[in-house]
């Protein structure tokens, strides 16, 4: 009789290289939770495992095993929040949000630190981006969250300009529920002012914060108007500074202030804010501009 000989089963092929980066990307996303990087952690380490070993079958065991624990450590924990968008709720929570606002490829960095209510709707957040960096209310502008754009509906019709979201009908809360979530906004689409907002850390409710937005400290003036972007910025600040520049006594006629450009004065900034009506926690209006 033919002995029979045992065949190994057939393993996928398993390429711990590419799992490497997936993990990560992952763990150095923005808006990845902090309560789930552990099992990020635990996923890597069984990866580093089967490498040195040289034993992928390991690996599967090991990930296997861990799913099963981690469904029945879900099972047993608290249901969260979806983490998708979804409708306005009837009673959102009353946290603060303290904000980053940063002007993206700005050198030395153009950034802002606010405190606003959680439950502010994107267009009064509009608002408070635009009074907190020193804009004027002259131009276009979105949001963008996963891909998601929000904007104003037209003065006519009460239509978008081919976006996704009213961006009145949205919550700042239902986007960036965690400390390090983040989002773009990106103002006039010709100079295309792109700006990216952070949450540094979400707190109880601050007696600062109740009826206004407040800026806590910030860096450099915001560039002005309809200059041409960063890059017509950034010469219009030499030709300040230089005599000899072809275009330096029409830009004194207009732009004097930014010859200190790094004088920012929070009293003024927190005068505009003071201006911006904020929505009580139940109802969505548009703020009132501050200008």
């Amino acid at each position: 009789m033919a002995r029979r000989t045992r065949v190994a089963p057939q393993l996928p092929v398993l390429d711990l290289f590419e799992m490497e980066d997936l993990i990560a990307t992952l763990k150095a996303a923005d808006d990845f939770p902090e309560d789930q990087r552990v099992w990020l952690n635990r996923i890597e380490d069984l990866i580093t495992q089967a490498k040195a070993n040289r034993d992928p079958l390991s690996l599967l065991l090991g990930i296997e095993q861990f799913m099963s624990e981690l469904a029945e450590e879900m099972e047993k924990a608290p249901q969260g929040p979806d983490t998708t968008f979804q409708n306005p709720s009837s009673d959102p929570t009353i946290n603060v949000y303290q904000l980053r606002i940063e002007l993206v490829n700005s050198s030395p960095s153009i950034w802002r630190r606010v405190l606003v209510p959680g439950y502010i709707t994107l267009d009064v957040l509009h608002d408070v981006i635009q009074c907190a960096m020193g804009w004027e209310h002259d131009h276009l502008h979105c949001f963008t969250w996963k891909g998601i754009r929000f904007s104003t509906p037209f003065a006519e019709g009460d239509e978008l300009l081919g976006l996704d979201e009213d961006e009145s009908c949205v919550r700042l809360n239902e986007l960036l529920r965690r400390a390090r979530g983040s989002m773009r906004y990106e103002y006039d689409f010709g100079d295309c002012w792109d700006h990216k907002i952070t949450v540094e850390k979400i707190c109880k409710s601050d007696l600062r914060c109740q009826e206004r937005a407040l800026c806590l400290e910030g860096q450099m003036l915001c560039p002005p108007e309809d200059c041409g972007g960063l890059w017509g910025y950034y010469q219009m600040l030499k030709a300040l500074k230089d005599p000899t520049r072809e275009r330096h006594e029409e830009f004194m006629e207009w732009a004097e202030p930014f010859l200190d450009a790094e004088a920012l004065d929070l009293e003024s900034v927190n005068r505009r804010l003071a201006k911006i009506s904020l929505p009580t926690p139940g109802k969505r209006s548009r703020a009132a501009r501050a200008h």
